[in-house]
């Protein structure tokens, strides 16, 4: 007996409705297709069983493996960004209090926690040189300190000499860092070598000393022509000269007698001796008289 047939008889047929239902081409087709149906039904229970299995597993990793990892990530990751905060406070504490502050609190955080840890012995003993102190922290510190402070030092002086030196030039001195840095060059170095600051200098240097020549210059001439109008300006302070009134001798020409200490022929003479001297020196220097 067919499951076909066990499932009609099942559901009241009798044996002739049995007969009569699974005869002929019609009752093989029922019979085929009510096989498949319980096979298809058979597959169902059997991925649902495996899909049941497959539930149960992966709630199981879940609840053992998956969500035990996450709560620890979770843990670790608030860890880490309670320590980032600390580091970053740490930072900037450091930045306000110049280091030192900061490096004798950690110092001393050590100290205590090499304390504590040597209460114990052996294994758990732990070796305290092996810690910064305050004192050697702040010797390594102190150079570099130093060395930020003459770097601060000396870009503030190339601002104020590229000011002095090129005027109305703004310098952009973080551009400037980034080329330097990229050319393997200190900021100094690398901002006299682009503007040629050598050649500036000496330019303005020179500027600065024909300047200072040319005010002595000016200074020496005004206090020349000072004592020259104090000196001859004033007939009382001026220097005795030899008078060249009509009236008075002039030994220079030849002429020490008075006009009319002189006859007429002598005055005559004279003219005529004059006339002659200042025609020859005329022709002498090559000009009309």
């Amino acid at each position: 007996m067919s499951k076909y047939t066990e499932y009609l008889k099942s559901q009241g047929a009798t044996d002739e409705d049995i007969k009569t239902l699974t005869a002929g081409p019609a009752g093989k087709a029922a019979e085929a297709a009510f096989d498949k149906a319980l096979a298809d039904a058979a597959e169902a229970d059997r991925l649902r069983g495996i899909a049941e299995a497959d539930l149960q597993k992966f709630n199981k990793w879940y609840t053992d493996e998956a969500n035990p990892a996450y709560v620890k990530m979770q843990n670790e990751l608030v860890t880490e960004r309670a320590a980032r905060a600390k580091s970053d406070a740490l930072i900037k504490a450091a930045q306000e209090q110049g280091l030192i502050q900061v490096a004798e609190n950690q110092a001393a955080d050590a100290a205590r926690a090499a304390a504590a840890a040597n209460s114990g012995s052996g294994a758990n003993a732990i070796d305290t040189s092996k810690f910064v102190t305050a004192d050697s922290l702040a010797a390594q510190m102190r150079p570099i300190a130093e060395q930020v402070g003459e770097n601060l030092a000396a870009l503030q002086d190339m601002v104020l000499e590229h000011s002095a030196l090129f005027p109305g030039q703004r310098l952009n001195v973080r551009e400037l860092r980034k080329a330097a840095v990229a050319a393997g060059k200190p900021v100094v170095e690398f901002w006299e070598a682009k503007y040629n600051v050598p050649a500036a200098r000496d330019a303005a240097a020179k500027a600065e000393r024909e300047a200072y020549e040319k005010k002595l210059r000016d200074e020496g001439a005004a206090a020349a022509r000072e004592e020259f109008a104090s000196k001859f300006g004033n007939p009382d302070t001026r220097p005795l000269m030899p008078s060249s009134h009509a009236l008075a001798p002039r030994p220079a020409t030849g002429r020490d007698k008075q006009p009319w200490e002189a006859d007429a022929g002598t005055l005559e003479r004279d003219r005529v001796t004059r006339a002659a001297k200042h025609v020859v020196e005329t022709i002498s220097a090559g000009r009309p008289n």
